[in-house]
């Protein structure tokens, strides 16, 4: 018995131990456990997933207002009983709760615009025709009587044998979008019809300067200030003139570094006016303050320029009757004074005078003689600053050089003065032909009194185009002026510089009148043994 139990007892070769049958078991046991566990996890995860993919679908459709819709074709229904399969968004779109209703192709009819039925009918049958997506832009009226404008988009589905058995698609409302557009464009238009009807000049440029946009107006000012026509796409520069490039280049550059304005005036001349203009440059920045452009603002101040300048000349000549007057005043006493009061001392004399009465009267009628020759002076004067009556006309400087050159002969035997001319720069001008006249006789006439000792006596007459100006230069070799000294009264009334030479002090006063008259302006340089050089300059017209 004890053998048979320990023959029973003695374990065999396949047998393992209890402890170890039971670990084994119980792994197995858990491993089925996980298993199981790990495939409840994966549907779980796959069921959230799919969750949460239809409720990402459902806010991004929510977020672009985009809804799908399908139907599949039942040989059993009319075409407008046939069902819809609307998606959350599209019940939205045409006002309904999502699942409020079954969607029906009649029910979706009832809410196309009759105006756009045609629109949207026509678009499906060439989708159908071409078996190919049909694309339509139209309106509908919500349940509420809201009109929205809709973009769809579809797909018809076919069987293997060519037929179609569905269509599925989707919807946009651009309600909103169109919205924005028509307010868009109806800011646009208004923008338009405010630049169009202002007399402002406006040309819109890119970072590179090629335009974008312009007013008419704009287009008209270039055409006539630059003969040139406005394009959209070319460099506003390619139509400025070659020596303005550079000016308007550094004040674009300057406008970029600071980020400010900037502006300047210019002018052109038509037909024998002057037009003048004012040109505002300003940035168009980004939101980070970069820089994306500028506008070009020209307004035509042809009359304000003007005003001012009548303004400037006004004042010019207020300024001058002024200094006229205080001249006249100190002729009045000084000059006149002294041989008026010889002659009422001589006339109180004229009584008791006997044999000696001739030379009183002698020096009596030299008295007068003087006044006669101030008052006569003082008539030139006045007559100097009277409006000029005189038209202006087409003036040769070679006739006017040769006339001066034979009247100065004609008053004078021993005239004798080496004059060179260059008129090639300036043949002609338009101006006073009696003042331009006198300017040359005057300055030739000083030139030829106030002589070098010593030196043959030489003068050179020059012209110069200067832009929109003419200059022309008077340098002789005479004894010259200390302007130093006399510099403050070169053009006054009876100054003179030179008591050896005879002279009254009135030929540079009348040259000086004559030269502001014309809008002129006139600069003496002039060294004392060396010479002079008298400088005028005379608009061209």
């Amino acid at each position: 018995m004890q053998a048979m139990l320990s023959i029973t007892n003695k374990p065999s070769k396949t047998d393992f131990p209890t402890s170890m049958k039971l670990t084994h078991l119980s792994s197995v046991i858990y491993s089925e456990i996980e298993k199981r566990s790990i495939e409840e996890d994966l549907v779980e995860f796959q069921q959230q997933l799919l969750v949460k993919e239809g409720g990402r679908t459902r806010v991004i459709e929510q977020i672009a207002e985009i809804g799908s819709w399908e139907m599949i074709l039942s040989s059993s229904e009319k075409l407008e009983d046939q069902s819809l399969v609307w998606s959350d968004q599209v019940f939205e779109i045409c006002g309904y709760q999502p699942n409020e209703i079954e969607p029906t192709v009649g029910l979706f009819y009832k809410h196309i615009v009759s105006e756009d039925m045609e629109l949207l009918n026509e678009a499906i049958s060439m989708g159908m025709e071409s078996k190919k997506s049909f694309d339509v832009v139209h309106r509908i009226c919500t349940l509420s009587g809201q009109i929205k404008t809709v973009h769809q988009r579809g797909e018809f589905i076919y069987n293997q044998a060519g037929d179609w058995i569905g269509v599925m698609g989707i919807i946009q409302n651009l309600t909103e979008e169109r919205n924005r557009v028509a307010g868009l464009e109806t800011a646009r238009a208004n923008l338009k019809n405010i630049l169009e009807n202002t007399d402002t000049g406006y040309i819109l440029l890119d970072e590179h300067c090629q335009i974008v946009s312009f007013n008419d107006r704009a287009g008209v000012m270039v055409k006539t200030g630059y003969g040139k026509c406005l394009q959209v796409g070319h460099n506003y520069f390619d139509m400025l003139q070659e020596d303005r490039k550079p000016y308007i280049r550094s004040l674009i550059n300057k406008m970029i570094n600071t980020k400010e304005p900037v502006g300047y005036e210019m002018s052109y001349e038509e037909e024998g006016q002057e037009h003048w203009f004012k040109i505002r440059i300003r940035p168009i920045l980004g939101v980070k303050d970069e820089f994306l452009g500028l506008t070009i603002a020209s307004d035509d101040i042809t009359e304000q320029k003007q005003a001012q300048l009548e303004k400037e000349s006004l004042t010019a000549r207020l300024i001058q009757r002024n200094q006229a007057l205080e001249q006249f005043a100190y002729i009045i006493s000084h000059n006149v004074r002294a041989p008026l009061a010889n002659i009422l001392g001589l006339t109180n004399l004229l009584p008791v005078l006997g044999t000696e009465i001739d030379n009183y009267l002698d020096g009596l009628k030299e008295s007068a003689s003087k006044l006669d020759q101030v008052v006569t002076d003082l008539n030139r004067m006045l007559e100097i600053h009277k409006p000029c009556m005189y038209p202006q006309e087409q003036i040769k400087l070679t006739e006017i050089h040769e006339a001066v050159c034979n009247s100065l002969q004609n008053d004078n035997e021993d005239f004798d003065i080496d004059i060179r001319t260059d008129f090639s720069e300036v043949g002609s001008l338009i101006s006073i032909k009696p003042y331009i006249k006198n300017i040359f006789y005057q300055l030739i006439h000083n030139s030829f009194r106030y002589l070098r000792k010593g030196v043959e006596p030489m003068l050179e007459i020059k012209s110069m185009d200067l832009g929109e100006r003419i200059g022309l230069q008077f340098t002789d070799n005479g004894i010259g002026i200390d302007l130093d000294m006399y510099g403050d009264q070169m053009f006054g009334f009876y100054k003179r510089f030179h008591q050896e030479v005879e002279g009254k002090g009135l030929g540079l006063y009348t040259v000086h009148s004559q030269v502001k008259s014309m809008r002129g302006n006139i600069v003496v340089k002039s060294i004392p043994d060396q010479g002079s050089s008298f400088i005028i300059t005379l608009p061209k017209t």
